[in-house]
């Protein structure tokens, strides 16, 4: 095994990863979307349309990112860093409404961490496969 498919799998098997946990969201938020609208932002409870457009971006832009890094995978890198920021945002908003809940007792959110952390580690695989095959 050479070192472009040593590192050509983990990259494609992080890259399906990272397809199934946006679609995942997306079915997520798009069955909150449909039967209850009701979110929480940065600690603040939204009912009702506020909610509706909140679950409704949120559904949005997972699901957009998950089918264009399916459809357009040279543009893999600058998609898997939307998804840092997406998972990025998710984390601090859980974080911060889970500390206001809890008046700072609550734990960690863990499920958007370890989102953040398979996005994040797509991005960095996906930039060293990048830089392999340009430097062959």
């Amino acid at each position: 095994m050479d070192q472009k498919n040593s590192v050509r799998i983990p990259d494609r098997i992080l890259k399906y990863c990272l397809v199934l946990c946006l679609s995942f969201s997306a079915l997520m938020f798009l069955f909150v979307f449909i039967l209850n609208w009701e979110d929480w932002f940065f600690g603040t409870k939204l009912d009702g349309a506020a909610a509706g457009l909140y679950l409704f971006a949120k559904w949005l832009i997972s699901g957009v990112l998950a089918v264009a890094l399916v459809r357009y995978p040279r543009y893999s890198r600058h998609l898997a860093a939307a998804a840092v920021c997406y998972y990025g945002w998710l984390l601090l908003d859980s974080s911060v409404t889970s500390t206001i809940l809890t008046h700072h007792k609550g734990s960690f959110p863990l499920v958007p961490a370890v989102l953040l952390l398979i996005a994040l580690a797509y991005l960095f695989i996906n930039t060293i496969t990048t830089r392999c095959q340009v430097s062959r």
